[in-house]
């Protein structure tokens, strides 16, 4: 009995053309912010959500499902965080992207994995057993007071140290002013192979965030100094930072909530590229609470 190859051909086109999607296609489908497959569109959460109902479902799409805001798998809902502790119970070994799923478990607060329950400072530290150059982990590990990461202890400047320095080439990014004021309020630091005095430290929180009241506080009472090409007095830094502490809390923690994060970092939703939008909450927080502390004296 012969063989048709006129059909087998036409056939292995048609077959071609209708390439069953798999959980890495999925993935990355989700990774370019959706798309079309067949003639029907599939936003990011929904590619993430199909790649962990393929046949071999894709761990690493937890995690993403979870900056996505959680959604249904299987006829079941995850939250953002039960995505996160998926994430974790279903990838044990140590990458890149356990690390930010125990970062992103971590700053909503910790929770259970593989039963046994972790505290957002635990959280950070594992997220850095798993990348010790993930600045956001030293960051937010800063913010806990420090911790132990591969048997050695750092304290809140360490951790602050750890994160500009492996970050070094984004160090004015806005995340940062809080980071750059802690130093400054310690006297200043070490960030690479340079030294920064407390002056030095409060400027460059300024470049990261010209708003930041704590770093103009801190700025005057260097005696002033320079942001660009403009300098400011004493008296001008303690007037900037009077005048900036009033409106910057409503209206950044609100845009914080609208931060979801992608493969190379945080990408806000209009476009704006941050880091991580959750920490501009956590600056605004900071320069609000110093002020007040600096008022009620």
């Amino acid at each position: 009995m012969g063989v048709d190859m006129r059909s087998l051909v036409t056939s292995t086109i048609d077959r071609l053309k209708r390439k069953t999607m798999g959980s890495e296609d999925w993935y990355d489908l989700g990774l370019k912010h959706g798309g079309d497959v067949e003639g029907q569109h599939y936003s990011a959460k929904e590619c993430y959500q199909k790649a962990l109902e393929s046949e071999k479902p894709l761990p690493r799409a937890w995690c993403y499902l979870g900056f996505q805001g959680g959604g249904d798998v299987n006829g079941w809902h995850y939250s953002e965080k039960e995505c996160y502790q998926k994430a974790l119970e279903c990838d044990q070994s140590r990458s890149w992207n356990t690390a930010r799923a125990w970062r992103s478990l971590g700053f909503r607060g910790g929770g259970d994995v593989g039963g046994a329950n972790y505290s957002a400072k635990a959280c950070y530290q594992m997220a850095l057993e798993s990348d010790n150059r993930y600045a956001d982990a030293w960051h937010h590990l800063a913010s806990e007071g420090g911790g132990e990461v591969g048997g050695k202890k750092y304290s809140e400047k360490s951790c602050y140290q750890m994160a500009l320095t492996c970050d070094l080439n984004k160090r004015t990014l806005n995340k940062y002013a809080p980071a750059w004021c802690h130093l400054g309020l310690a006297g200043g630091a070490d960030v690479g192979f340079r030294k920064y005095s407390a002056k030095d430290c409060y400027q460059m929180a300024l470049q990261c965030d010209k708003k930041y009241a704590q770093a103009w506080d801190g700025l005057g009472n260097t005696g002033g100094g320079s942001l660009g090409a403009e300098t400011y007095s004493q008296e001008e830094c303690f007037q900037m930072a009077q005048l900036d502490a009033h409106d910057l809390h409503e209206e950044d923690s609100e845009l914080a909530q609208e931060a979801w994060e992608t493969e190379d970092g945080v990408q806000w939703p209009s476009g704006r590229s941050s880091i991580a939008a959750e920490s501009t909450a956590m600056v605004t927080r900071e320069s609000n609470s110093h002020w007040r502390r600096c008022v009620a004296l």
